[in-house]
C-alpha cells in the first residue's frame, strides 16, 4: 500500500537526520553536503522489476538505451533534500545522458502531501512534450525550492515555502505548455503503482541515485541521502569512463 511508502520514506529521512546529528555537535544546516547514508555491497537495491517501464510513457527516461550503466533517479518534487541534491547534480546527469554515457530513469516517490499529484503532472508533461520539457520543469521546480531553502536558512523568511501542484501549473504557463487535467487521476494511479513496486524493492527514501549495470543486470552502487556533487561526479566519471 502506498501509505507504507510514505511512512517508510519519512522513517528513512528521519534516520538520516539523526545520523547527521550524531556526527557533529553543532546544528547541521539543510544545505550541508554531509554523506547521510553509507551503503554496503550486500545492501544494494534491486531495480530489476522497474526495467519493464524503461522507454514506456509511464516513467520519464532519457539517454543511451545501449549504455553499460543506467542511472535510476528516485525523486520527490516536494522533498527539500532532493531540491538540494538535484539542483546541483541534475545538469551533470543530463550531460551524461545527452552524450550517450548513460540512460536516466526517473522514479517518482511520493513522500509529501502533494507529491503524488505533482509527479503525475510531471508524467503528463513527459507524455505530451517529451523528456526535455519534463526535465526543464522539474529543474525549475527544484531551483525555486532551493532558493526558498536558502532564504529560510538565512533568516530571510519565517516559513519554508514548499512547492505545490500550483508551482508546476505556474511553470507550465510560463513555458507556454498545458496538460490535460482529465488524465490526472489515471496518471496518479500509475505513479502510485510504480512507487509501490519500487518500495517493495527497498526504495523508501529520497533523494536516491542507483547505478545499474546492464551487462550483469545488477546494481553496482547507490547514493542515498545528501552527497557532495563532487563525490557523485567523481564516481560516475570513473565508472562511466567520462572524458575529462
Amino acid at each position: 500500500m502506498i501509505v507504507l511508502v510514505i511512512i517508510g520514506a519519512f522513517l528513512s529521512i528521519n534516520k538520516m537526520n539523526k545520523n547527521v546529528a550524531s556526527q557533529t555537535t553543532t546544528s547541521t544546516p539543510m544545505t550541508s553536503t554531509t554523506t547521510a547514508t553509507q551503503t554496503t555491497s550486500n545492501g544494494l537495491i534491486s531495480v530489476l522489476p522497474l526495467l519493464q517501464y524503461i522507454n514506456s510513457s509511464l516513467v520519464p527516461s532519457y539517454g543511451n538505451p545501449s549504455a553499460k550503466y543506467y542511472l535510476f533517479i528516485i525523486y520527490d518534487p516536494e522533498c527539500p533534500y532532493c531540491a538540494i541534491e538535484f539542483n546541483n547534480t541534475l545538469p551533470y546527469l543530463y550531460y551524461l545522458a545527452k552524450n550517450n554515457y548513460t540512460m536516466l530513469v526517473f522514479i517518482g516517490m511520493p513522500i509529501h502531501q502533494y507529491s503524488l499529484e505533482m509527479i503525475a503532472m510531471l508524467d503528463l508533461i513527459y507524455q505530451k512534450y517529451g523528456f526535455n520539457q519534463f526535465y526543464n520543469i522539474l529543474d525549475k521546480n527544484y531551483a525555486i525550492y532551493y532558493n526558498s531553502i536558502l532564504l529560510y536558512e538565512n533568516n530571510k523568511t519565517n516559513q519554508l515555502q514548499m512547492p505545490t501542484p500550483y508551482t508546476i501549473y505556474s511553470l507550465l504557463n510560463q513555458s507556454g505548455l498545458s496538460i490535460n487535467y482529465n488524465d490526472i487521476n489515471s496518471t496518479m494511479q500509475n505513479a502510485y503503482n510504480i512507487a509501490d513496486l519500487a518500495y517493495t524493492q527497498g526504495i523508501d527514501a529520497t533523494p536516491m541515485l542507483i547505478v545499474f549495470e546492464t551487462n550483469t543486470h545488477s546494481t553496482v552502487n547507490q547514493f542515498i541521502g545528501l552527497y557532495s556533487p563532487s563525490v557523485i561526479e567523481s564516481y560516475l566519471n570513473k565508472t562511466l569512463g567520462v572524458s575529462q
